[in-house]
Formats: structure tokens, C-alpha cells, sequence
């Protein structure tokens, strides 16, 4: 069952008005000067020469837009100046930017821009970074794109979205996991297990048999370890879990730990070294210019 059309008259009593019918046949009714005023298209329109209305009303014929509803409605609210509805989803802000591209609204554009930086509860990173790079937004553009770093590329967000600016996301991405792991390698080879804290791998030759066992067990712990901390990276490009420290509850944490660091001192230093890779890393996506 569909619902009837419905009309919202936000003329008032005015005999200068203009009908906005949507696609769905929902009837707006607009103050002729709103729409002059937050409209530079229906501004244009609305100078040129009007044909003769063919009902008996002294009002234009309506106009019928090619917009939905949900969509129109936003449109005319803002140009009259009424509160503005929550946008509630992604696909709805995009179509909104796309309508006010169309009918050259640059206002309503910038409203939905600082929606779009103060949500409620900030989630499609990877959608809301699309949309910050197709209109140039450098700063959104960037914190979305390193929050996006956690989000699957393999997913139906991403899919939805213009390739052009999804790959750069992907060079990030990758840029990111190479540079760490070839820091994380060039680190590895300079932690001494357990007999110091940066030197090459343990001298074994003037050792005991027994010593040799336990530095070669020494060695092995630590190399699982960086190996599960490169391949976690490659998931989580982010970093986050890396400076939040929560890789002290993996298992090979803990074996390298007890096998592997000497005392407190020199895991604090392996973790400030690690934090300090992951601040060092690409952060920045081709310039929007």
C-alpha cells in the first residue's frame, strides 16, 4: 500500500509562491523569495520569462523535480529556514550534496559538510572519507582516511564508493604496512636476546651448550613475535593497537617476554621504540588541489 501525496505549504497566506512536486508526488509549496535567495539555479529560472500558467490560479503551474521526498524536503527547509531534519544515513547526506551541487547551494553544502565533522556517533569512515575527497574537504579528508586505515576494503561500503578516491586509501594502507615492517625487521635484528638491548643477534660460539639452547629459544620467541606484530599491522594499518599496547596480551608477548627482555627497562624501551615507528609512518594522501 503507498501512502497518499502529501503537501507542506510554507508560503503561508502568500500569493508569490512556487509548487515543488516531488518524485513521489509530495507537493511543496516555496516562497518565491526563498527560493530566489537559497538557490542560485531556481534564481536564474525564476528570472527569465514565465509561460502562462494553464490553471485558473494566479500561481505557476507546479514544477516537478526529479528529487525523492526525503531528499526535497531537506532542500526546501533549508531554503525557507526552517530547522533542518537529522540526516540520517550516508546515502542520505551524498544525495543531499549531490541536490545541492545541482541547484547551486553552496550553503546547504557547508551545513551538511560540519554535519558530517560533529556526528553523533562517527562510523563509515571509508563512505564519509569518498565524500570529504570529492568536495575537497582537506581536513576531514585526512582524519577520515587514517580512521578508515581499521576498515576492510573488501567490504560493501567500500564497494559502493567511487574507486577514484578508494584507492588512494589503498596506497596509504600499503605504504604504511611496508614502512613498518621494514622498520620492525631493522629493529628486531638489533634486539639482543636476552643479553642486551640493541646489539646484532646473540654470540653464541663462547657459550655452553645449555646457554646456546636458551639464546637460540631466546631468538626464536622474539621472531614470532615481530612476525605476529607485522602481520597484525597488515590488518590494522591503524597502528592503534600497537601504541594502545595491546599486544602485551598475546601469547607471543608473553613468551618473549619471559624468554626475551632482560628486566622492565628494557621492555619500556622496546615499546617506546614501537610507538615511536608508528608516529613516524606516511599519514598524508595526495594533495585535494
Amino acid at each position: 500500500m503507498t501512502n497518499a501525496p502529501v503537501e507542506v505549504d510554507y508560503a503561508g497566506g502568500s500569493t508569490d509562491a512556487i509548487v515543488l512536486v516531488a518524485q513521489n508526488g509530495d507537493r511543496y509549496r516555496v516562497p518565491r523569495a526563498a527560493l530566489h535567495h537559497g538557490s542560485s539555479f531556481f534564481q536564474s529560472m525564476l528570472s527569465l520569462p514565465q509561460p502562462v500558467s494553464a490553471s485558473t490560479s494566479s500561481e505557476p503551474d507546479p514544477i516537478t523535480m526529479s528529487e525523492d521526498s526525503d531528499i526535497l524536503h531537506y532542500l526546501v527547509t533549508h531554503m525557507c529556514g526552517r530547522p533542518l531534519p537529522p540526516v540520517t544515513s550516508l546515502a542520505q547526506a551524498d544525495k543531499i550534496l549531490l541536490a545541492a551541487d545541482k541547484f547551486d547551494m553552496p550553503n546547504l553544502t557547508s551545513v551538511i559538510h560540519y554535519l558530517l565533522q560533529h556526528p553523533p556517533e562517527p562510523t563509515h569512515h571509508i563512505h564519509r572519507h569518498v565524500l570529504a575527497a570529492r568536495y575537497r574537504w582537506a581536513d576531514m579528508c585526512k582524519a577520515e582516511a587514517m580512521a578508515s586505515l581499521n576498515a576492510s576494503l573488501d567490504s560493501a561500503e567500500a564497494a559502493r564508493c567511487d574507486p577514484a578516491f578508494v584507492v588512494p586509501l589503498l596506497n596509504l594502507r600499503q605504504q604504511r604496512t611496508d614502512a613498518f615492517a621494514g622498520l620492525v625487521n631493522a629493529m628486531r635484528t638489533r634486539v639482543t636476546l636476552p643479553f642486551a638491548m640493541f646489539t646484532i643477534k646473540p654470540v653464541l660460539s663462547s657459550r655452553s651448550a645449555d646457554d646456546r639452547d636458551v639464546a637460540a629459544y631466546n631468538h626464536e620467541s622474539g621472531s614470532v613475535f615481530f612476525w605476529r606484530m607485522r602481520y597484525e599491522f597488515s590488518l590494522r594499518p591503524g597502528g592503534a593497537f600497537v601504541v594502545q599496547e595491546e599486544y602485551v596480551n598475546w601469547p607471543e608477548w608473553t613468551r618473549f617476554e619471559a624468554n626475551g627482555l632482560t628486566d622492565q627497562p628494557c621492555v619500556e624501551r622496546l615499546k617506546e621504540r614501537l610507538r615511536k615507528i608508528v608516529d613516524s609512518l606516511p599519514a598524508d594522501l595526495p594533495s585535494l588541489s
